[in-house]
């Protein structure tokens, strides 16, 4: 029995452009103690979870935080919530904000070797607590499952920063210019409304539209900012945000019941 399962997504930023180095270095590091899969696409991520034939306890997740929500929708849709394994977040992303949440300062190599060492010297891991966020949305024909969900301004924002190059000075500069955009050029794209009908704990919130919105049960979105001020409990609570013309909302919700509906 291999008790790590990695799942190693090519197209993130840190990975796309060594792919082939990484996924050899994972595996001479984690040897036969784990699979390593790579999937060049969502579709292929319930693929190699089903490879792992449920015998993993560890879950080790090569990609951003997109990739670690595609992974962790995959798997819940697949086997259900009962018995998630333990997700390792691997730096190998644009954003990986979840990954230092958890601590996890090192490159997924280094942090490989630390796993390792911890399993041969039987020594209990490291781990914390956070609640995952139930999305639903006609968009998208399953539930998806996050630490964090973005979309929006936010959303189109990010897409915009892999574009560009996903680097500080590119951050930096955007900032910047989608700053002096809103004041010339507010009708931009960029700045486009969701039409939408938005629920939290099957609450129908008071807007038909919003220009952002972002939810997460950890404590940082993109780039570092903490934009929730509240401690939650993990698994009973998440912090939302939604930005609508000139309201600012900001609450705490049971995420056992919380959801997003889309339009």
């Amino acid at each position: 029995m291999k008790p790590i399962g990695v799942i190693f997504n090519p197209l993130a930023h840190i990975n796309k452009n060594q792919s082939k180095s990484q996924i050899n270095a994972l595996k001479e590091v984690l040897g036969e103690r784990a699979w390593v899969l790579s999937t060049k696409s969502k579709d292929e991520i319930p693929i190699a979870l089903k490879e792992f034939n449920k015998e993993i306890k560890i879950l080790a997740i090569s990609g951003g935080d997109g990739t670690i929500s595609s992974v962790l929708s995959s798997y819940i849709n697949l086997f259900g919530d009962r018995n998630i394994p333990i997700i390792v977040p691997l730096k190998g992303g644009t954003i990986n904000m979840i990954a230092d949440d958890a601590g996890v300062s090192d490159n997924q190599i280094t942090t490989c070797r630390e796993l390792i060492g911890c399993i041969k010297s039987e020594n209990e891991l490291p781990t914390i607590e956070r609640g995952l966020i139930r999305i639903i949305d006609k968009r998208f024909n399953h539930d998806n499952y996050a630490f964090t969900w973005i979309d929006g301004f936010l959303y189109r924002f990010i897409k915009w920063y892999r574009r560009e190059g996903a680097s500080v000075g590119v951050a930096l500069k955007l900032i910047l210019k989608s700053g002096i955009m809103s004041l010339t050029n507010p009708k931009d794209d960029l700045f486009k409304e969701v039409e939408s009908k938005v629920y939290l704990n099957d609450k129908k919130l008071p807007f038909d539209s919003h220009l952002f919105i972002a939810a997460g049960s950890v404590k940082r979105l993109a780039f570092g900012f903490r934009i929730f001020t509240e401690e939650v409990e993990a698994g009973e609570e998440f912090s939302f945000f939604l930005y609508e013309a000139s309201l600012f909302q900001e609450s705490g919700v049971a995420a056992s019941k919380g959801f997003i509906c889309g339009r």
